[in-house]
């Protein structure tokens, strides 16, 4: 596993929260990453990002006031 966003074209190996994008040509991407690294970073280009990205997500759909 590694603790940052590979440069080499690696898959990611933990989870990072997706949490608002800039757009633009090459959109920037904010998240949340819990490990060492992610403390420090909390913005990538869509283009560094999508080079790491395994295919795998959890998404939630939006809450609708009065259900939980």
């Amino acid at each position: 596993m590694t603790e940052q966003l590979p440069e080499d074209g690696r898959k990611g190996g933990h989870l990072i929260i997706l949490r608002g994008f800039e757009d633009g040509p090459d959109p920037v991407i904010h998240f949340r990453d819990p490990s060492a690294w992610g403390q420090k970073h909390d913005r990538v280009p869509l283009s560094h990002l999508a080079h790491s990205y395994t295919g795998r997500a959890i998404t939630f759909a939006p809450l609708i006031d009065g259900e939980c």
